[in-house]
């Protein structure tokens, strides 16, 4: 006889598959933080019933409203879509969005831009920040990192 046994500890918990090796699934809510380069988070949201590539666009307009210098924005390919990256490029300067799954020529040309890659290679602060969150009790967490205009 099997038996499955859950508990939620939270009305708000939710079942996430982040689709890594060994741990099918968690329960967990999901957190989206926009930092900036020195570390400092510009806004947070939590996303009931949300999932990342439904907030990106209303995370960056948000945060224009309170940092109106925000020119770039780095994504993990969590927040891929389409129309996000479209509609993000009418707001900011340069979006730096990788596609998921195989890339046109036309977004392999937008994905070396050495721009693109130098934003994409901040992403391992980004991790570190991850990790000092789950070190203080937040244990899911995507950032997104912002550089204002005046960066190079």
């Amino acid at each position: 006889m099997n038996t499955t046994i859950t508990a939620l500890f939270e009305p708000h918990t939710e079942w996430i598959s982040k689709g890594k090796a060994g741990v099918p699934v968690e329960l967990d809510l999901r957190v989206c933080i926009l930092e900036e380069q020195m570390g400092f988070i510009l806004l947070h949201m939590t996303m009931e019933q949300e999932t990342d590539e439904k907030v990106a666009v209303r995370m960056v307009q948000e945060t224009r409203e309170g940092f109106a210098n925000l020119s770039l924005c780095s994504f993990d390919k969590g927040f891929w879509k389409p129309d996000n990256r479209e509609q993000l490029m009418e707001i900011l300067d340069k979006v730096v969005m990788p596609k998921k799954g195989r890339c046109s020529q036309k977004d392999r040309e937008i994905e070396s831009d050495p721009k693109f890659i130098q934003a994409r290679k901040q992403h391992a602060a980004v991790k570190s920040a991850i990790n000092a969150l789950e070190i203080h009790g937040l244990e899911s967490a995507r950032i997104v990192v912002l550089r204002p205009s005046n960066a190079t």
